[in-house]
């Protein structure tokens, strides 16, 4: 009679955020932690912050793709028997890129109106904040194009815009 013992498998399965996940954020991933295990995690599109098992805090990117692997190994006499996780593939919502340039007039004069100016279409952005550092100017608009009108008392100023998403405000135009 020769004896052999078979080893159950480990069942792996990750928990953590995975719908509408922001890039440049940081989020962590656990699984159960049985003893005697280890357990070794693989990262696509962010960088892991801390891996201490059986869970990993990872800093996403701005981009895809992304996810999340994990396989878990139990060590018995004689043996290891390691199963994979189910993948994880987060959903990550990109933040706004930088705009470009702006386009119109550099030069105006006290009371015009309907002064138009426009930057291409950022990527990622929803909608855009325009800002004017001068004073006397009303902006009219939130998107990639706005009118400015400039009253009979406007200063000379800097118009910035940057986009924005459901994940904030992204970096302002140059």
């Amino acid at each position: 009679i020769y004896p052999v013992v078979v080893n159950p498998n480990p069942q792996p399965s990750i928990t953590g955020s995975i719908a509408a996940v922001c890039g440049f954020s940081t989020q962590t991933y656990t699984t159960a932690v049985f003893p005697g295990h280890t357990y070794q995690w693989t990262v696509v599109g962010g960088t892991p912050a801390t891996g201490v098992n059986p869970s990993i805090t990872i800093f996403w990117g701005n981009v895809l793709p992304v996810s999340v692997d994990l396989v878990e190994t139990a060590n018995y006499p004689g043996v290891s028997c390691s199963t994979q996780a189910p993948t994880v593939l987060p959903v990550i919502m990109p933040w706004p890129e930088t705009p470009l340039y702006i386009t119109g007039p550099a030069s105006v004069c006290h009371a015009w109106t309907g002064q138009t100016y426009t930057v291409p279409l950022v990527a990622n952005a929803v909608d855009y904040d325009w800002s004017y550092t001068g004073s006397g100017a009303t902006i009219t608009n939130n998107g990639s194009s706005v009118s400015i009108n400039f009253s009979g008392n406007a200063t000379s100023g800097n118009l910035t815009v940057k986009g924005h998403n459901n994940c904030g405000y992204g970096p302002l135009s140059p």
